[in-house]
């Protein structure tokens, strides 16, 4: 009972950091110059906020990683437990943010017709990596077929 409540608690914290990062991700705007504002509205950033923005995101995804109680919080450097739930679930919710996260990066990869600076390079690179590994965690939980199993993957 505890390790469920700890996990929800998790869950409840890594929805704030999300909340956060489509706050900030949904405001960018396709400039490639770092002081680039629009004039349309000051909540509108350029790409090359990007290199500011993706890594304190990204800062705040590891620390709520690194204060989960060792009861709940995966070994990143092992693989999959298929016996534990908690361990897929919270792998699945922490790669799923390191991937939208990274997402604008990618986004505005596809549609440069420039050399990609190497911010938005690298970021691409965990975008692609949070992917899969979201994709091999979420195996493990829909291999059971339980009620929760598909209102959990979209939460």
């Amino acid at each position: 009972m505890r390790r469920s409540r700890e996990a929800f608690l998790a869950m409840c914290l890594i929805r704030m950091i999300l909340n956060r990062v489509q706050e900030n991700s949904h405001s960018i705007s396709p400039s490639l110059h770092p002081n680039d504002i629009t004039t349309k509205s000051p909540q509108n950033l350029s790409v090359g906020s990007l290199e500011r923005i993706c890594p304190e995101l990204d800062r705040q995804l590891e620390a709520w990683f690194d204060s989960l109680p060792h009861t709940i919080q995966p070994n990143l450097n092992v693989g999959i437990s298929p016996d534990d739930p908690y361990d897929s679930y919270i792998r699945a919710r922490y790669y799923a943010t390191k991937h939208i996260i990274c997402r604008p990066s990618l986004v505005f990869a596809a549609q440069l017709t420039v050399p990609i600076p190497v911010y938005i390079y690298e970021n691409c690179v965990k975008c692609i990596n949070g992917c899969r590994e979201f994709i091999w965690a979420t195996i493990f939980l829909l291999r059971e077929r339980t009620h929760a199993t598909w209102l959990r993957m979209q939460a």
